[in-house]
């Protein structure tokens, strides 16, 4: 008899580059591949365009897809916004508090509860602990948070209001969401730290794998910085450090631009904007060196392990190294002084025998230790041994 697991994240895999879309998407090809020990209800929250539906059929046509809208009624019927949606929220903030991580709203339990009526799985995997509370919801055997960040330092980095003087509360908010679960997965070290210490259930450092690809020694270079971020607000603060700190002290120097961070950056001569594209194996192969310039943010940067499993050394900040399992002799280069920063780029630019070392160091370390040979072996345990 096959496995039932039910998938939730919040976000579309197919219609975004962003680094919680790249890992999903990773692990929905795994169940894919398991397909015929496996049957997968991948949950999501609208909108989804008919572009996207469409794709995700193509590559999971096993998969049951199941969207919830995430809003209730629209504020036109005001007397049925207020009574379905607004009342019971501000009940909720009555009893959580307004400094809350929790986004499981009463709407939202009433639209999970009605698509997932009458149905028992064998595993349940929730991602973030923003949306942990969804477990309560769920008829499963197994349950498993994916937690992606460290949920209570991304509170505070988004400045909500009195959020610094409510550090524990949040904390202590985060921990009682994940102690509902079996296990805990994390891809960053120092997060899987931090967990660990709190909690009793079991906490899994998970690898974030990618296979480890090949560059043609005679490539043609066509972009000689490569930068790829989504447009979160991580992001967007970066990207205006490096247009306004780091790119007045680089001389004659292109930087090529992919993804959604692309609608933040003003004109400016020595940036080439590309907007969101397919697939980034083909700029990656025509790169010389990568940048992610995070000056906050939580968890393992999935930009910089896409760059160093091609051997393209990555010029960052100390954010950027965030969750990796050596900060040093990796491939990346790191700091956070812009003049500096700027120093590294052009050095790995024009000086070919220091290239070729960072991109050996790039090769080593991603292959001793993000091989998908270690990550294979621990998902295999987790969603087909048990």
């Amino acid at each position: 008899m096959k496995k039932k697991i039910v998938y939730f994240l919040p976000d579309n895999p197919i219609g975004d580059k962003a680094g919680n879309t790249t890992r999903c998407f990773q692990l929905l090809s795994y169940f894919e591949k398991n397909k015929e020990v496996l049957t997968v209800d991948f949950v999501s929250f609208l909108p989804w365009n008919d572009a996207s539906i469409v794709l995700f059929k193509e590559f999971f046509p096993d998969f049951n897809l199941t969207l919830i809208p995430k809003k209730g009624p629209k504020k036109t019927n005001y007397l049925k916004y207020f009574f379905v949606d607004k009342l019971p929220k501000i009940w909720q903030a009555i009893f959580r508090g307004k400094a809350s991580i929790n986004l499981v709203t009463p709407y939202i339990e009433k639209q999970v509860r009605k698509q997932l009526a009458n149905k028992t799985y064998d595993i349940a995997l929730i991602s973030y602990a923003s949306w942990a509370d969804l477990i309560q919801l769920i008829d499963a055997r197994y349950s498993i948070v994916d937690t992606h960040d460290f949920i209570t330092k991304q509170f505070i980095d988004r400045d909500k209001k009195d959020s610094h003087h409510k550090i524990g509360q949040l904390f202590q908010q985060e921990i009682d969401l994940l102690k509902e679960f079996n296990e805990v997965w994390s891809y960053s070290l120092e997060e899987h730290y931090i967990f660990e210490q709190f909690l009793k259930n079991q906490v899994r450092l998970m690898p974030v794998s990618f296979k480890m690809q090949e560059l043609d020694p005679g490539r043609q270079i066509n972009y000689e910085v490569l930068y790829v971020a989504s447009d979160n607000p991580h992001n967007i603060k970066s990207i205006h450090w490096f247009s306004q700190q780091v790119l007045p002290h680089l001389h004659d120097v292109k930087i090529t631009v992919i993804g959604k961070i692309c609608k933040e950056i003003p004109a400016q001569e020595s940036i080439e904007k590309l907007g969101v594209v397919e697939e980034l194996d083909a700029y990656y192969q025509q790169a010389k060196i990568t940048i992610c310039p995070m000056l906050s943010g939580t968890g393992i940067k999935i930009k910089v392990l896409e760059s160093l499993s091609y051997g393209i050394p990555v010029v960052t900040t100390r954010r950027g190294v965030d969750g990796l399992i050596n900060k040093t002799n990796n491939g990346c280069l790191v700091s956070n002084d812009p003049i500096e920063f700027a120093l590294l780029v052009e050095k790995l630019l024009n000086d070919p025998e220091f290239y070729a070392n960072k991109s050996l160091e790039a090769k080593t370390f991603f292959s001793e230790n993000y091989s998908a040979t270690s990550e294979l072996k621990l998902l295999n345990t987790i969603f087909l041994d048990n």
